[in-house]
């Protein structure tokens, strides 16, 4: 096995292969799903967050370049 040691409790995420999680059956991977799950849940909320700020700054520069083409339009 390639597995390291390391001082987390929880993140042995980094220790394990790829192909290790491979050979999990289902219980095994149902297992490492629901360990992880707050941790999984928390960064797609982060990443939400961070998706729905940038949309409304897209918005926002989206609505002054309106603006500006309403007054170049008008002149």
């Amino acid at each position: 096995s390639r597995r390291r040691h390391t001082s987390s409790d929880r993140d042995w995420s980094s220790d394990v292969c790829s192909s290790d999680l491979d050979i999990l059956n289902d219980n095994g991977r149902t297992f490492v799903l629901n360990y992880y799950k707050k941790d999984l849940e928390e960064l797609i909320f982060a990443e939400e967050q961070s998706i729905a700020f940038y949309n409304r700054k897209i918005s926002i520069c989206e609505s002054k370049i309106q603006q500006i083409n309403e007054i170049i339009n008008c002149k």
